[in-house]
């Protein structure tokens, strides 16, 4: 079993895309297979992250002149993907760079979900890395042989972030014991809003 990986943003070390820190395991894992440049692989286009809009397009056109492709693969901002719940790309890739008709699976950000409108789906991350990402279910999704979702595994790795509203400042807030873990971390978000004036 092939073990399949994507250079993104955070791998590369020079701008070109071409240098980077998923290497090593390349050459320490006889199974493992980097895709450095656009690559397609079994009927489907893998998409290493770059920063020109015209080496995506160019990439996918030459992928398409070879045959029909089942799926992208790719590490990119899209244009209305969301960054996390409140907060919308404003900067990227517009949507109908890539084809409509397939699946296109993205990385970079870590909300998991599907573009609206589009066959884009944000992965998401495997564990909730920051405290912008508090309160979202993150998952493992499963494709079948033509490269279309099968099943989806939610996971609860990792630390996990909670945020809690309160009206008392000095109120002490803590996630319920059975669903926290070692390592989690919380804040409490103060809504004064609505609090009577005292005098």
């Amino acid at each position: 079993m092939p073990l399949l990986l994507l250079p993104g943003n955070h791998d590369q070390v020079d701008l070109g895309g071409l240098d980077h820190s998923l290497d090593p395991i390349k050459m320490a894992a006889a199974q493992a297979h980097v895709f450095t440049q656009p690559t397609v692989y079994r009927d489907s286009l893998w998409l290493p992250y770059r920063r020109r809009e015209s080496e995506v397009r160019d990439a996918i056109n030459h992928a398409q002149q070879q045959g029909p492709i089942k799926a992208i693969f790719g590490h990119a901002d899209v244009l209305t993907a969301h960054m996390n719940a409140s907060y919308q790309a404003k900067d990227g890739l517009p949507p109908d760079v890539f084809p409509a008709q397939i699946p296109i699976y993205m990385g970079h950000y870590h909300y998991p979900h599907t573009v609206e409108g589009t066959s884009i789906t944000y992965i998401g991350s495997p564990y909730q890395v920051s405290s912008s990402e508090a309160g979202q279910q993150k998952r493992l999704l499963l494709l079948d042989h033509h490269w279309q979702i099968s099943s989806e595994i939610p996971l609860n790795i990792g630390r996990r972030f909670w945020n809690f509203h309160t009206m008392f400042p000095a109120a002490a807030a803590t996630p319920d014991s059975s669903s926290s873990s070692s390592g989690d971390e919380s804040s409490s978000i103060t809504d004064t809003e609505g609090i009577l004036d005292p005098a």
